[in-house]
Order: structure tokens, then sequence, then C-alpha cells
């Protein structure tokens, strides 16, 4: 396993770290940036600094194409294993392509009408908003 911490702070004692104990989230949005971040998320875990009780709060599949045979696999298999864990998908939607392009979020690049709401009538901002919403509530609850 990789160390990523710099040597400096293999000697941090007990009452500074029970001071100054850090909760950090990770968020990613594909199964190969998970795969990255792994080792990452393992010694953030590990490190008696930062908060002991961190948790893998989900999963996201982004830009996904589940209408594929083997993607739609691939989050049936995250369902089975892993439940609530697994967040609502976003599909891959061209306006997110085009926002991209422009430099732009998908809320900048399709704003609501009504200035009340954080998504318009683009299904790309719906299903953002609403994963948005459910890691704030997974956030808020912990």
């Amino acid at each position: 396993m990789p160390n990523f911490l710099p040597k400096k702070y293999a000697n941090v004692s007990k009452l500074q770290t029970e001071k100054n104990k850090r909760t950090i989230c990770v968020i990613t949005g594909t199964r190969a940036e998970y795969g990255l971040l792994y080792w990452l998320m393992k010694e953030i875990q590990n490190d008696p600094r930062i908060n002991p009780n961190l948790e893998f709060s989900g999963i996201a599949i982004t830009r996904g194409n589940l209408w594929h045979a083997e993607e739609a696999e691939w989050h049936k298999i995250l369902k089975n294993k892993y439940g609530k864990l697994v967040l609502p998908p976003i599909a891959n939607r061209t306006e997110i392509n085009m926002a991209e392009t422009q430099g732009l979020d998908i809320f900048s690049y399709k704003p609501p009408r009504d200035p009340t709401s954080i998504a318009s009538s683009s299904k790309a901002t719906q299903e953002y908003a609403t994963l948005a919403d459910e890691i704030k509530k997974r956030i808020d609850n912990t």
C-alpha cells in the first residue's frame, strides 16, 4: 500500500491528533476514479489525525449509459452488493457534453425558469439535483 502522508507526520502525539482531527469527504464519479482513490481513502481512514469514524457514504454512477447491457449489469451488481450506498445515477446526456465544451456546469448551461428552483426542465439538471440532494441528506445525517 502506498504511503501518501509526509514522514514529518509519522510521530504526531495523541493530544495533537484529538485536538486537530479533520473530517474529509471524498467524492468520485467513476469506478476508475474510485479504483485510483481506494488506497488514498484507506490511508485517510488509518490516519490518527483524521476522523476515525470516516465512512464510505455512497457510490454515484455519473455519465453512465445504463441502457447498455454491460453498464446496466454493473449497476445491478453494485445495487446488490452495496444496496442503499448506490446513489441515483446520472445518464450520459448531450447537454452535459455541451456544457463542458462551453466551460459551464450543467446548472449554468440549462438554468431553471423558476428562480427558486435549482433544476430546469432538463433531465440532466434534474438528475444532478437529485444526486446533490441525496449527498446533502447523507452528510447532514452523519
